[in-house]
């Protein structure tokens, strides 16, 4: 078997687990981060309002996250021109740790682990004004 079809074949028994944890995500209302959950007051990592905005979502998982700002009102677009025709300025990274009274049945981290190191990261990225080589706008986030 070679490594794709053995990476296919972890992941697929992981499907489920995935499937079931989306589900919840997909239908709250209120964001929250990680694999354990942490609250959009305690990381607060989308705006307040991304009514009329451009979010992209970037990463691994269900997607979760542009349900959840597509029901807010953000805008989608051709991601794959946009990003390869334009540059952009990394303005914040947030790394979530596990708190205190943490519990997990994911097999792949403990939570003593997550204590100690980061779970999951939010890397914030503004598009670069080509006429003054700053950031377009204002911040990328609003704590």
């Amino acid at each position: 078997m070679s490594y794709v079809e053995t990476n296919r074949a972890h992941w697929n028994e992981l499907a489920a687990d995935y499937a079931r944890v989306a589900r919840r995500h997909w239908a709250t209302t209120e964001p929250t981060w990680g694999t354990f959950n942490i609250s959009q007051v305690d990381v607060p990592m989308l705006p307040a309002d991304v009514a009329d905005l451009d979010v992209l979502e970037l990463g691994c998982g269900t997607a979760y996250v542009s349900a959840w700002v597509a029901r807010a009102g953000d805008r989608h677009g051709d991601w794959i021109r946009v990003l390869s025709a334009s540059g952009f300025e990394v303005e914040d990274l947030i790394e979530i740790y596990a708190p205190a009274d943490a519990q997990t049945d994911a097999e792949f981290i403990t939570a003593e682990w997550a204590k100690k190191w980061p779970v999951e990261e939010a890397w914030f990225a503004r598009l670069r004004d080509v006429h003054t080589e700053g950031p377009v706008g204002g911040a990328a986030h609003d704590k």
